[in-house]
């Protein structure tokens, strides 16, 4: 094909942007064809960029983190290599003005450059957002979804969250029997083999009532580039790092403008615990994190400021959407649907329109988290009259932490460790205190252990030390009657 190619026999090229430039020490063959060629390159009339924000949010380094996909950030070399002025194109329903101005000056576009401006806003799309009960990893705060009502996308940061949220789903109690395990909740994501991303993006895609697999639970392969008319709920699970992220997810709903179409972000509690009012903002850049970021950086701190200013803001989302990208169109703030967004009093959003049961909430009774029974086994504890003194001494800690952490504004202390899991922790028998048993307790994310596990195990062996001859309680713990249903299901990759 390349010499073909290098022939002039084919009118336009398609190529990942890691095919015009030296990859893993190895150039590869369009970028040596470009390179060698003269009558190649000068057959090159223009250069089209799709997904252009890439060039920002992708080949850039931002923030103190190197580029995931830095061959973005190279495309404007080939100005080197291809005949003066070729024309470059750069196309995205991403673009914010800081994001534009850094496509511009990365390309290098003239001053007068011409520009083809539509309304990012998408009337079709109702917008809403719900805290989650607990943390992100209890599933219980998507049994919404299902049996499903439509075609739904569910995005996780995660693909471990991905997985385990399709296992739980798919073998909802809410799906009638006949439905459980058959493959109705399906993960994408790119550890998953070509052969099965090509057999569920198919199945996924035909019309529905077609095949039985009508919600997939995904990660950002499925952000950009997925276009499905017919699927009505998209739902990002977690608050995004940033805006464009956001945006694209939320994207992949409603591709067909006569289908009433939501999309739900589902945000962990801390979020509205921050406090914005003490943090200067870059009014150059609205997505920059509250600190330079490490490779040890918790999501709180890659979390920019536009993305949680989203969810604590009462404005109209269309019109933050709308001043975020420098929308002036006259139809900027149209909606279609019966309802614009959530932040509109007196116009109560019926979600029945697109879910089948209410949002979870730990109050309602019988509405209870999914396991199955294994004997009860007797395990050690702290006494309780051990515990308070504990409890004091970890308040303290955390305390001490938060006061002297520069992200205090941004960073409450629930968010190092609230008072529930303080007093789940201090039930933990001296000799049983380990980085392992206190994960297993509280069932905090890696990124969590990376930055206070160590810490709070050392609070407590001090602690013990201190306080050596205590005699142990023989208790069977909640924790360890019940046996959560992701560790006992096991679902093979299948579309029956």
């Amino acid at each position: 094909m390349t010499r073909s190619s290098g022939r002039g026999h084919y009118s336009v090229l398609i190529v990942a942007p890691e095919s015009l430039d030296s990859f893993d020490g190895h150039l590869p063959r369009v970028a040596r064809l470009i390179r060698s060629s003269r009558l190649f390159s000068k057959l090159i009339k223009r250069v089209h960029i799709d997904e252009a924000h890439n060039i920002y949010t992708a080949g850039t380094s931002l923030y103190g983190v190197s580029a995931y996909r830095p061959a973005y950030g190279l495309i404007s070399k080939q100005h080197v290599f291809l005949e003066k002025g070729t024309p470059f194109q750069a196309l995205s329903g991403t673009l914010p003005p800081h994001i534009t101005k850094a496509i511009v000056d990365n390309l290098g576009f003239p001053s007068n450059y011409a520009t083809i401006t539509f309304t990012a806003n998408r009337p079709n799309i109702t917008y809403a957002a719900q805290p989650v009960v607990g943390s992100l990893s209890d599933f219980r705060n998507l049994d919404f979804v299902v049996p499903p009502k439509h075609k739904t996308i569910i995005f996780f940061d995660s693909k471990i969250d991905a997985r385990n949220a399709a296992i739980y789903l798919d073998n909802h109690v809410n799906l009638p029997e006949s439905q459980r395990g058959r493959g109705v909740v399906q993960e994408y994501h790119g550890d998953m083999s070509p052969q099965y991303l090509t057999q569920v993006f198919e199945a996924f895609a035909a019309e529905y009532g077609q095949n039985v697999l009508c919600i997939l639970c995904a990660t950002a392969t499925c952000s950009t580039g997925i276009d499905i008319a017919d699927v009505a709920s998209v739902i990002q699970s977690g608050i995004s790092r940033d805006v464009p992220d956001w945006r694209q997810r939320g994207g992949r709903a409603g591709r067909d403008p006569a289908i009433p179409a939501i999309f739900l972000t589902l945000y962990e509690p801390w979020v509205a615990e921050v406090d914005l009012t003490k943090v200067l903002t870059d009014v150059t850049d609205p997505d920059k994190p509250l600190l330079r970021l490490t490779k040890n950086s918790t999501k709180q701190e890659h979390t920019g400021f536009a993305s949680i200013h989203f969810l604590q803001s009462s404005e109209c989302t269309r019109l933050l959407l709308a001043q975020y990208f420098g929308d002036t169109t006259p139809s900027r703030i149209d909606f279609t649907n019966p309802w614009c967004c959530d932040h509109h009093p007196g116009q109560e959003i019926d979600f029945s329109v697109w879910f089948t049961t209410p949002f979870f909430d730990d109050k309602v009774p019988g509405n209870t988290k999914a396991t199955v029974r294994k004997p009860r086994s007797r395990i050690p504890v702290r006494p309780k009259k051990d515990r308070g003194a504990l409890i004091s001494r970890l308040q303290q800690w955390r305390l001490d932490m938060h006061r002297s952490d520069p992200l205090r504004a941004f960073r409450t202390m629930a968010m190092i460790i609230n008072d529930k899991s303080i007093s789940l922790i201090a039930g933990i028998a001296p000799q049983r205190v380990s980085v392992e048993v206190l994960m297993e307790k509280l069932g905090e994310v890696e990124e969590w252990e990376d930055s206070w596990a160590d810490k709070i195990v050392k609070v407590i062996q001090e602690y013990d030390t201190e306080n050596s001859g205590s005699e142990l309680e023989v208790e069977s713990e909640d924790s360890s009657d019940e046996e959560p249903l992701l560790s006992v299901l096991r679902r093979g990759n299948r579309l029956d």
